[in-house]
């Protein structure tokens, strides 16, 4: 599920901008993401606010899952649905991802080149927190794992 908001006085024979906002974990469209879009519409873009697989109102289960393949294809299903929409420019689509959609809009942005520009608001990266706990707290515990001895 999606929302997406366009600025006042949309016209889609006009070009705009477009911005992909991609929620926090356990978020969804409804909350922080779908404020955002809202202001940034508000600013002249074409936005879409989305529920990642699992969360909100999107499909699937098991229900609140937060898969980064999945959260990477979301974000990419997104620019898909934004870049066709009436009056988008394709070549001027954005993302902005909010905590740990901020490390997959990242993460997407580097093999998606349709999006031009990246921005996030406190970022939290899934993947280093995943392989070395949070604030690398388990790094030693990850070596010993791995098979090295312990210093």
């Amino acid at each position: 599920m999606a929302n997406v908001y366009t600025p006042a006085g949309y016209d889609p024979k006009k070009s705009y901008a477009a911005v992909v906002v991609a929620h926090p974990n356990g978020g969804s469209k409804d909350q922080v993401a779908g404020l955002y879009a809202q202001k940034l519409s508000e600013a002249g873009f074409v936005t879409i606010a989305f529920d990642a697989r699992y969360q909100g109102e999107s499909g699937g289960e098991p229900r609140r899952t937060d898969k980064p393949a999945n959260r990477m294809g979301d974000i990419m299903g997104a620019v898909d649905f934004i870049q066709n929409y009436p009056g988008v420019d394709p070549e001027r689509i954005g993302a902005f991802g909010i905590c740990g959609g901020g490390g997959y809009t990242f993460a997407t942005a580097q093999v998606d080149k349709r999006i031009k520009a990246v921005r996030t608001l406190s970022l939290f990266n899934t993947g280093d927190v995943r392989r070395n706990g949070y604030m690398r707290t388990q790094m030693n515990r990850r070596s010993l794992r791995q098979g090295q001895r312990y210093r």
